[in-house]
């Protein structure tokens, strides 16, 4: 069991950059930080997803790594995002994956979506 957030946690840094998400598997980041990512795409910022070599192939270089990450879900969080204004957009974005709440749960789809999502994501950061 997760041990509950006890410190408080510093904004993830902003700036101007660009960020690459990926999962482990494909609606992860649907459930895991979809507000985080709405929240920075709705700030301008340009938001990834995949880092496949044959991308190369279109025209597109393979993501080469970047001077700071940020993992959602980790056991070590010390920034969090403010995604308050963002949750009824993360909710409409849980919605699209419908089958996961109707395969998880006999709970209705939006009750299930509007219950998973918080109004931060905590993270920890990383720089290179």
């Amino acid at each position: 069991m997760t041990e509950p957030i006890t410190t408080p946690l510093k904004p993830v840094p902003g700036g101007r950059w660009r960020a690459f998400a990926a999962a482990a598997r494909p609606d992860d980041l649907e459930y895991g930080c979809s507000a985080a990512i709405a929240v920075r795409t709705g700030e301008g910022r340009e938001v990834a997803r995949g880092i496949f070599p044959e991308r190369a192939d279109r025209g597109r270089e393979p993501w080469n790594g970047g001077r700071r990450g940020t993992a959602a879900g980790s056991g070590r969080p010390a920034h969090a995002a403010d995604t308050t204004d963002r949750l009824e957009h993360a909710a409409r974005s849980l919605l699209q994956h419908r089958v996961c709440p109707e395969t998880l749960t006999d709970q209705d789809p939006e009750e299930y979506a509007r219950g998973s999502l918080l109004p931060a994501t905590a993270a920890e950061v990383f720089v290179r």
